[in-house]
């Protein structure tokens, strides 16, 4: 029981330690991703029937399983914090009427770093430019989400 404690004490401090690193990015206005030709926006549009989410209905934690994996995220402010199997964090950014999340991966992974998201009811959907789409529930308030993934995490 003390060993599960343990991990999730680890997968959650260094999914703080993402969010603090993100919070602590340059927010300079010219930092702003390259401009998308005008195919890529129109394909990006909702299809799932969700509604474009504002950045503020992402401030929390979430948490998916794709692929019978775990995928948690985190919003706090502007900057976001992405678990999987690699760890992520960026920002989220409204632009032309989308909510969009720009993350960059620790190990250069590209799978989840520009996505979409929308909400439908009590869920948020990303779907991200790679192709895949995650579709997350919201953690409950002042918890840390359940089946956090451990792997790679050291064992004591």
């Amino acid at each position: 029981m003390h060993k599960h404690i343990r991990t999730a004490a680890f997968a959650a401090a260094g999914l703080s330690a993402a969010l603090v690193l993100t919070g602590c990015g340059s927010s300079k206005s010219d930092d702003k991703p390259a401009a998308k030709s005008p195919s890529a926006e129109a394909s990006a549009t909702p299809t799932s029937g969700g509604t474009p989410a504002k950045s503020a209905d992402l401030q929390g934690s979430w948490t998916a399983t794709t692929g019978g994996k775990t995928v948690t995220m985190a919003v706090a402010g502007k900057g976001a914090a992405l678990l999987s199997p690699h760890v992520c964090s960026g920002q989220v950014a409204e632009n032309a009427g989308m909510t969009m999340l720009t993350l960059k991966c620790a190990d250069g992974n590209t799978e989840r770093t520009q996505g979409m998201a929308t909400v439908k009811g009590d869920k948020l959907e990303v779907r991200w430019e790679s192709g895949g789409t995650d579709s997350f529930t919201r953690g409950k308030t002042g918890s840390l989400p359940t089946a956090l993934p451990t792997a790679g995490l050291p064992t004591p």
